[in-house]
């Protein structure tokens, strides 16, 4: 009976020893987190989370460049891959895009330049629309899937795919929220987001790789539209960001008004 305690304690015992080792192993590890995080764990979590984001990354990933890596991940370029035919689909959906921006900054800017530039992307992207369409016809190309059914502003294409859904999806959502604003508010963020899109659908055109002559034409002839729109909406950026506002015309007009009234005085 006794040496069966004594086995019992010797059990006990051992069993405390171990609890005690595993307790004093975590905290060890705890310590041991605590120290690495001071000296550069914390480069080791980023690298997971960028892993996390783009699958394998965390392999390659160095220290100064994992924040990097995460952003490139989680917004990766988008490329057109589907040949003649996604090409011509993604000129169509923009074209289309931009009328509605445009119509929508026709009757909600507030500033004169604004509007002004409003009224010539409804113009250029109404002609390469027609022009997209002639195109596709005669390299026998479909572009229904991509054509924005309803009069609706947030009405999309109903079989866009790929990059061409990907565009419409981001650009729906930044119009979403621009169409709440009002006054120079709209007009910033409006011009803002032309320069963005027309940089994105420029460097997507650019690495296009047409085949059909008629479709290489008709790239080459939006780029040209595109970059032009690019220009001018920087160059509309900078004077808004100046405090500039109307158009020469305006600005004209108002300053012969204040010498007329400076004349009678």
């Amino acid at each position: 009976m006794v040496r069966r305690w004594e086995r019992i304690a010797a059990a006990a015992a051992s069993a405390s020893l171990l609890v005690f080792g595993a307790c004093s192993g975590r905290n060890g590890d705890k310590i041991d987190s605590a120290k690495s995080a001071a000296s550069g764990g914390d480069v080791a979590r980023a690298d997971s989370a960028a892993g996390a984001v783009a699958p394998g990354a965390a392999a390659t990933a160095r220290p100064e460049s994992s924040a990097g890596a995460s952003t490139a991940a989680s917004t990766p370029a988008l490329k057109i891959t589907g040949g003649d035919p996604e090409i011509l689909q993604v000129i169509a959906l923009v074209d289309q895009a931009e009328m509605r921006d445009g119509q929508l900054a026709e009757r909600q800017a507030h500033n004169a330049q604004v509007k002004s530039y409003a009224r010539e992307l409804v113009d250029d992207h109404s002609k390469s629309l027609q022009q997209d369409r002639q195109v596709a016809k005669s390299a026998s190309i479909d572009l229904s899937g991509v054509m924005m059914s309803g009069k609706a502003d947030t009405a999309g294409p109903t079989g866009a795919a790929g990059v061409t859904a990907e565009l419409f999806n981001t650009h729906t959502q930044t119009m979403k929220e621009i169409r709440q604003l009002q006054g120079a508010a709209f007009d910033s963020a409006f011009v803002a987001a032309q320069v963005k899109g027309h940089q994105e659908v420029l460097g997507l055109l650019q690495s296009a790789q047409a085949q059909n002559p008629a479709v290489q034409q008709h790239v080459a002839a939006a780029i040209k539209e595109v970059q032009s729109h690019l220009e001018k909406g920087q160059q509309l950026q900078q004077s808004l960001s100046t405090g500039a506002s109307g158009s020469p015309s305006d600005t004209a007009s108002k300053s012969k008004a204040k010498r007329d009234t400076a004349g009678r005085g």
